[in-house]
């Protein structure tokens, strides 16, 4: 009798809940303010709109941006329980593009290939389908992995960089774009077909 209700235990705690508030842990470990929301629509489907931002003072010229992603999922069991599958659509921006945190001029000069492109303020849409699982850790908390695959488009400006006396195009702390020229004209454009979504989610369940 303790056996099968041990058994059944997870069953019900992931059927009674239809409301999940989530922060994916890859996105924190970045400082990345993260948060996701989930609703069951039935035992099988649910729907989730999640938003990631990062822009903090120690500018970082990769990791800024702002991400939203609304999401369908399908469950094979039950919703919040075991296994599923969902289609999701995000769009996103970085955010000050244009700074860098760390002093590159004094490494410049040793890469002479260096690329006299800068590229920045990039915005990408992108759509994909996902396989994830859910573990049931307790009544109201899950540990939940997903992984996505899914074409993604990617549109930003490029700017010239500026040169040193020797003619080595280079990038400095700070404003990277400032004695750069941006070409407005040629928005360089990028297709990308691959992972496009990776989460390690904390869940609460309500």
């Amino acid at each position: 009798m303790i056996i099968t209700a041990a058994l059944l235990l997870p069953v019900a705690a992931g059927a009674q809940n239809r409301v999940a508030v989530k922060t994916n842990l890859l996105h924190d470990a970045t400082a990345s303010a993260n948060l996701g929301l989930e609703v069951g629509i039935t035992q099988h489907w649910s729907v989730e709109l999640a938003g990631s931002y990062r822009n903090w003072d120690a500018y970082d010229i990769t990791l800024n941006h702002l991400i939203v992603r609304p999401e369908l999922k399908y469950w094979f069991c039950e919703r919040f329980n075991g296994w599923f599958a969902s289609a999701y659509a995000m769009g996103g921006m970085n955010i000050d593009a244009g700074h860098l945190w760390w002093d590159f001029s004094q490494y410049y000069h040793k890469f002479p290939n260096f690329q006299k492109y800068l590229m920045a303020d990039g915005k990408f849409l992108s759509a994909g389908v996902g396989i994830g699982y859910d573990w049931i850790l307790g009544r109201h908390w899950n540990l939940e992995a997903e992984f996505g695959l899914g074409y993604m488009y990617l549109r930003c400006t490029e700017y010239l960089l500026p040169q040193d006396e020797n003619g080595n195009y280079y990038v400095s702390k700070g404003d990277v774009t400032e004695g750069a020229t941006p070409i407005y004209d040629h928005r360089s454009t990028f297709d990308f077909v691959g992972p496009t979504h990776l989460a390690l989610s904390v869940v609460y369940l309500f």
